[in-house]
């Protein structure tokens, strides 16, 4: 917020999206809604027609990083897809747990007063180079191997995420997490 107020003009608010939104003087107020890696993680049924009656209409509403149900580690290991498939059960609160909302989302969008302008991938692909993650390559993937052990909890996650750390160590895990990018404009 400090590094903003010099740069954006407007104001911060602390609040919930239903909090927010249900103050009918924000209806239909904003030029520009963003709603960044989020749509994945909330019922999106309320959650996207809140978003929505926030915009104007004409205003754009920009959901990026929606998550869309593929999480992919190689070299493979036996336990990933009992791993993984109990990790996308605990993302999000809707009925498939969120997991697949990338590709559910356009759908949803069809029974809102909107044109979607553009969809695009945005994965994230981590991987090493020369047996060496640049940057913070290997900070980023250390915890998402403990959100990933956390999130499941089991004996087998526990495990599977110590074989991912010694590959991490060694330089030899790849990461990759499929994501959808949305722009719309609001039509009334």
């Amino acid at each position: 917020a400090r590094r903003l107020r010099d740069r954006v003009q407007g104001r911060f608010i602390a609040s919930t999206l239903e909090d927010f939104s249900s103050d009918p003087s924000e209806h239909g107020r904003f030029d520009f809604v963003l709603a960044h890696a989020f749509l994945d993680i909330v019922d999106l049924g309320p959650s996207l027609q809140a978003l929505i009656g926030l915009a104007r209409p004409g205003g754009l509403l920009y959901f990026p990083i929606t998550f869309d149900g593929e999480t992919i580690f190689e070299p493979s290991h036996p336990s990933d897809d009992e791993v993984l498939e109990q990790y996308h059960e605990t993302i999000g609160s809707g009925g498939d747990g969120g997991s697949k909302t990338g590709r559910r989302l356009f759908h949803a969008l069809a029974t809102h007063p909107v044109n979607v302008l553009e969809i695009g991938s945005s994965d994230w692909i981590v991987h090493p180079t020369e047996g060496r993650y640049p940057a913070e390559e290997a900070f980023f993937l250390s915890h998402i191997l403990e959100m990933i052990e956390g999130a499941v909890g089991s004996p087998v996650a526990k495990e599977w995420a110590s074989a991912r750390r010694g590959e991490l160590e060694k330089g030899s895990l790849l990461y990759i997490a499929h994501q959808v990018d949305y722009l719309v404009r609001k039509r009334y």
